[in-house]
């Protein structure tokens, strides 16, 4: 849902569909990150950099985006607003059909993550 609000975000300001949009999950990448700019620029026979720098000033303005930075010879990354990722939430909290536990209510429960080390057994 809002990968695709994102992408059809980029769509608009660049007019092409086959690019990649992935989800960034290492630091100082943005949220989601693009090679729009050097599909466009090959289309083009502008400079990745160049395309990346109009996007970015096409696609600022939107609400959806928090900062949009370019990065390297023209990848752009997007940061996504805060409140966007909680709609996101709330939206997803709606559908029918997920699964509603009721186990806690009313009582504190603590939940633990256990990332297991595969040179020694598993403690608890």
């Amino acid at each position: 849902m809002l990968r695709l609000r994102i992408r059809k975000e980029i769509e608009k300001a660049s007019g092409i569909k086959n690019f990649s949009l992935e989800h960034r999950s290492e630091e100082g990448f943005g949220d989601y990150s693009s090679n729009v700019a050097f599909v466009l620029g090959k289309e083009t026979g502008a400079s990745p950099h160049e395309v990346a720098e109009k996007l970015k000033q096409k696609l600022k303005s939107r609400k959806l985006f928090q900062k949009i930075e370019v990065r390297g010879s023209g990848f752009l990354n997007f940061y996504i607003r805060d409140r966007n990722i909680a709609e996101y939430f709330y939206r997803l909290s709606m559908v029918k059909g997920l699964p509603h536990f009721s186990f806690g209510r009313k009582r504190k429960i603590q939940v633990e993550f256990i990332s297991a080390n595969p040179t020694g057994p598993l403690t608890l």
